[in-house]
């Protein structure tokens, strides 16, 4: 009786797993793969580099577009990062640029994932002197800053003088544009 006790015991789990596997339940071989996602999270490290690839007529970018990952964030930002990465950080893409006839700025595009994610660390990063912009989902300028968020993405662009304070509604235009 304890050997056709054990056999059922060890056959129950065998069947039902021969089953679930006959049945699909788990989709594809392929979609199992560990390598399955790299294709769509390359696909959104190419459209986050797109954003910044094509010139921008009026500006042009100081040395090098960088991309980001958790690790670097905390490089680039500091103590900031955590702020960021428990909002389902994905990637961002920041750059230097210079206005064409003068004047420099930063632009810093985070791949939030969703645009749930992209909402919250807009509302996280409010402050009391910022004034509503008319820019993507919801946009906000203050002084020698202008930000935006436009579905998973959210922009900072951070001016480091008057001249480039006053182009930055014209690359946050751009930028929109360009944005799937």
């Amino acid at each position: 009786m304890r050997h056709l006790f054990f056999a059922l015991l060890v056959a129950a789990p065998t069947a039902l797993v021969t089953w679930v596997i006959a049945r699909g339940v788990y989709g594809e071989p392929s979609s199992r793969c560990a390598t399955a996602g790299v294709t769509a999270a390359g696909d959104a490290d190419a459209v986050l580099r797109g954003l910044l690839a094509v010139p921008i007529p009026g500006f042009s970018i100081n040395g090098a577009m960088e991309l980001y990952d958790e690790k670097g964030l905390f490089d680039y930002i500091d103590g900031a990062a955590p702020l960021y990465i428990e909002r389902h950080f994905r990637k961002l893409a920041a750059a230097e640029m210079v206005v064409t006839g003068g004047g420099e700025l930063t632009c810093d595009i985070y791949d939030m994932g969703a645009a749930e994610n992209a909402a919250s660390i807009y509302t996280a990063e409010a402050t009391p002197q910022a004034v509503p912009a008319a820019l993507g989902d919801a946009g906000r300028t203050s002084s020698m800053a202008l930000g935006f968020r436009e579905g998973p993405y959210y922009v900072k662009l951070t001016a480091f003088d008057a001249a480039a304070e006053a182009a930055l509604p014209n690359l946050a235009r751009v930028l929109l544009e360009r944005m799937p």
